[in-house]
């Protein structure tokens, strides 16, 4: 370990919490992903039968919707929030208390951050536990 990775983790502070994504979400995706491997298993044993192209081309739809489903559930599962004593990290980014400068309520679930640079990051609505954690961020941030 570097020095200046080890400076970077005692300027986050002690680790105080993590908002991942609600299993609500990553269960609809996967129902997704596993029905449409078994289409793309009964399509494949069709064609094996029948030989008809429509059932190839119909696997092979069902294989990119698979692929596309797998793929969303990689990159939601990267969105947790960790809170910690310095800031918060957001999709491995680490935010400074100080560096956030407003957080804009109006989106209905989607707090929406105003960081000091002028860039604004979207907190996503998959977020589990959102009404937690939009009163700790209001409760940490002096608007």
């Amino acid at each position: 370990m570097s020095a200046s990775s080890g400076a970077a983790k005692a300027a986050r502070g002690k680790f105080l919490g993590r908002f991942i994504v609600s299993p609500v979400f990553l269960q609809r995706a996967v129902i997704i992903a596993l029905l449409s491997f078994f289409f793309l298993l009964a399509m494949i044993t069709a064609f094996s039968f029948r030989g008809h192209f429509g059932y190839l081309i119909l696997a092979a739809a069902f294989l990119v919707i698979n692929l596309f489903t797998l793929t969303g559930i990689r990159l939601r599962r990267s969105e947790a929030v960790q809170i910690f004593e310095g800031g918060i990290e957001f999709k491995g980014r680490f935010i400074q208390w100080h560096d956030i400068v407003k957080i804009d309520f109006s989106q209905p679930g989607s707090p929406v951050l105003a960081l000091r640079s002028g860039e604004k990051i979207l907190l996503p609505e998959s977020i589990d536990r959102r009404e937690e954690l939009a009163g700790y961020l209001k409760s940490r941030i002096r608007q």
